[in-house]
């Protein structure tokens, strides 16, 4: 991708990723050696600058400044480039390389009969509109974002986020400039006016893993992938102290934590309208189902107000005029005597429910046989003999839960419920990450143990990096992004030119991409 579009052939963007690469790897040849430990001074931290390719003196071979530092370190240790390679082997190189598959062997053919650089052009122009194109580069970016269809850890629920992975090859093959390809993955619920399809690229922080109830390890995730994919450093190793190589203190790394702990896990549908009032139309249904399941089980609820509130239009039609024309009334406007008309009510029906249940009890004591009413218990074999007497709240554990499993009606009412969720239409939903509506506080985890807090930090970025640009009173991942991709930032760029160079020739400029 490039990191800006300027121009309306993908060749272009090729050439442009030429001269980037030449940069990273007259800087990574020409760096001293360092010890263990890295600096700030370090190059990689340092602004890229346009180096001058050196003189060679076969002027001739070079084709790209590129060619000319990979010439001059060939010369300096005697050494010639190999032979070009025949058409047929630079054609199946060129293919695999783009789209991971063999050219057809009519496209061989037609190459090796006029191999000229129109040609070779015309073959990388139809290579990277392939389709096949994003399915092939998408795999490396889905290995740095740790795109899995599970949770991980050891219960490794499925999720449902592959709308993710087709974005990601979608970008690709729509040649989206790399700063936005970053912006819309680490924030792009946040860029004004989001599109569904920024929302959708917020999955990669949702390929975190995710340990149920533990809020803290998906985070310190989100960081660790962050750091990897975009920065190319290892920030997880500053959780528990100070980075032992890298200049990155433990209070930094949670300031990066800071941005992602403001975060949360949502899920986003993509149903169909049709589907979506179909399904909303069964949950109102079901709702007031198990409303009704409650209410058969448990009476009316103890606060009459409530009751009151709860009332199906059936039930209301049932009540005395003067308690119906009371209930219908906003509660603000009742008057005194209309309150105590609806507790006087709520009163009668409560005492129905329980003397209802105390007979249905007794009922059902009496049609028990010998060896089930014994297999009960002696105190629940106690309660039944009263059963007509007691109060159902004073059964012991367990009676009634025994009781409700064979009433009818109970038994009824949960079928009924149970069909209608069977025919919930299945959803379309991927996961995607949103700004949290409350701002939790960040601390420092001493020795990377939320339970032992340490200072309060705000959200902000590495101090030997260059300063955080906020846009709003408080930082937010939008300005992380913007940090991330913005002309000043070393990393960035070197980290994708590096990778793309290991993809490309089998290993990166820099051994540990």
């Amino acid at each position: 991708m490039a990191a800006r579009r300027q121009g309306t052939h993908r060749d272009s963007r090729v050439r442009r990723l030429g001269l980037a690469a030449a940069l990273v790897l007259w800087q990574a040849v020409s760096g001293a050696a360092e010890g263990a430990e890295v600096s700030a001074a370090h190059w990689a931290f340092q602004p890229i600058v346009r180096p001058q390719p050196p003189e060679v003196s076969d002027a001739a071979w070079p084709r790209t400044p590129i060619d000319r530092f990979i010439l001059a370190k060939l010369e300096s240790r005697g050494l010639v480039p190999s032979s070009p390679a025949e058409p047929s082997v630079l054609l199946r190189r060129l293919s695999l390389d783009l789209i991971g598959l063999p050219p057809d062997p009519a496209e061989v053919d037609a190459f090796v009969a006029a191999p000229t650089d129109e040609a070779y052009s015309a073959a990388i122009e139809r290579l990277l509109a392939s389709p096949h194109y994003g399915e092939r580069w998408g795999r490396h970016w889905l290995d740095v974002a740790r795109y899995a269809d599970s949770a991980g850890y050891e219960f490794d629920k499925k999720r449902e986020i592959w709308r993710y992975r087709d974005w990601v090859i979608a970008a690709l093959n729509q040649d989206l400039p790399y700063d936005q390809f970053l912006v819309d993955q680490i924030a792009g619920d946040l860029v004004p006016e989001a599109t569904r399809e920024q929302l959708v690229a917020t999955g990669f922080s949702c390929n975190a893993q995710h340990q149920y109830g533990d809020v803290h390890e998906t985070t310190t995730d989100r960081v660790n992938a962050f750091g990897t994919a975009v920065l190319g450093l290892t920030l997880g190793c500053a959780s528990c102290h100070d980075h032992k190589f890298d200049p990155i203190s433990q209070e930094e790394f949670y300031q990066v934590y800071a941005f992602f702990n403001e975060a949360e896990d949502a899920v986003l549908d993509f149903s169909p309208p049709d589907i979506v009032a179909a399904r909303d139309a069964l949950q109102s249904q079901i709702e007031m189902l198990k409303r009704d399941l409650n209410r058969y089980q448990n009476g009316p609820d103890p606060d009459p107000v409530t009751w009151a509130a709860q009332l199906t239009s059936a039930e209301l039609v049932a009540t005395p005029s003067e308690v119906r024309q009371a209930i219908i009334r906003k509660t603000s406007d009742r008057t005194a005597e209309q309150h105590e008309l609806i507790r006087e009510h709520h009163r009668v029906v409560s005492l129905k429910f329980k003397k209802n249940l105390q007979s249905r009890l007794a009922s059902w004591a009496m049609a028990l046989e010998p060896e089930a009413r014994t297999a009960l218990g002696p105190d629940a074999a106690h309660y039944l003999d009263a059963a007509a007497e007691e109060d159902p709240a004073d059964a012991p554990p367990g009676l009634l839960a025994k009781f409700w499993e064979q009433d009818a009606g109970r038994v009824k009412r949960q079928q009924v419920i149970e069909r209608l969720q069977d025919e919930i239409p299945a959803t379309e939903t991927t996961h995607v990450l949103r700004a949290r509506v409350d701002q939790p506080r960040t601390f420092v985890f001493m020795q990377g143990n939320h339970l032992d807090l340490g200072p309060e930090v705000s959200p902000d970025t590495p101090a030997f990096l260059p300063p955080l640009a906020v846009d709003g009173e408080r930082p937010d991942r939008l300005d992380l992004a913007r940090w991330a991709v913005a002309p000043n930032n070393p990393l960035t760029a070197r980290v994708i030119v590096n990778r793309i160079w290991q993809h490309l020739l089998g290993r990166g400029l820099v051994a540990t991409p």
